[in-house]
């Protein structure tokens, strides 16, 4: 699996819900962007300040780790494919746990290495790295697994960022209550999304099988909607 996009500053994770933990740095392992529990763990009070600082330049002692989550970052950039790891961590100098980790190369159209997006879910001190694997799949859903995924405007200019959100979630086969719990809403409300999506991809009174299958048609299922 990896990630394509024009330019790495075409990832921004602002917009992520508060509990999900991500971030992309380049190459030189600074920070292009990140979610909003990802910067306040480290030490940030706002996203603006962890752009251009590097783990070892984190407030909190986060950045004991820099170390050891640079050379993640080299070993996922070298492999040219995503990659689990799991880290002992402690956040705001108090919170001690475990940190499973999945790594992902970020390619451009020319296929150079950009950088590497991090997709991370705290774990309890004694879990493992299989125990914690199978949770980040489950968490996040088949995406994970697939090959790549592809950065672009697709979705925007067809659907609202909510809508693209709510197509991203039913494409890695999360339920309506489901993707109500993460994007807090109601179920009601995304299965009205979903309609409003299903008429502006031409697909009026049909199943979500129908979704499904004009979403792979239009490649939908390779794209990543970060607005």
């Amino acid at each position: 699996m990896i990630i394509i996009c024009n330019s790495i500053f075409d990832l921004n994770l602002q917009a992520w819900p508060a509990y999900i933990y991500a971030t992309v740095q380049d190459a030189n392992n600074y920070y292009v962007t990140s979610s909003i529990a990802s910067y306040q763990s480290f030490g940030f009070n706002k996203h603006n300040e962890i752009v251009g600082k590097t783990h070892a330049e984190a407030p909190s002692n986060i950045a004991e780790h820099a170390v050891c989550w640079n050379g993640q970052n080299e070993r996922t950039i070298k492999a040219l494919a995503a990659k689990y790891f799991m880290t002992e961590a402690v956040f705001n100098n108090k919170i001690h746990c475990n940190l499973a980790c999945i790594k992902v190369p970020v390619f451009n159209i020319k296929k150079q290495i950009l950088g590497v997006f991090a997709l991370a879910k705290k774990m309890p001190i004694n879990s493992d790295l299989h125990e914690s694997i199978h949770l980040l799949q489950s968490h996040f859903g088949n995406s994970l697994k697939k090959h790549a995924w592809d950065i672009n405007t697709t979705y925007s200019k067809l659907l609202t960022s909510k809508e693209s959100k709510v197509l991203f979630y039913v494409l890695t086969g999360k339920s309506s209550k489901k993707i109500a719990e993460i994007l807090f809403l109601s179920p009601k409300t995304v299965e009205f999304h979903i309609q409003n999506i299903k008429i502006k991809l031409g697909l009026k009174n049909t199943t979500k099988a129908d979704l499904f299958d004009k979403a792979y048609e239009l490649g939908f299922v390779n794209i990543l909607p970060i607005l």
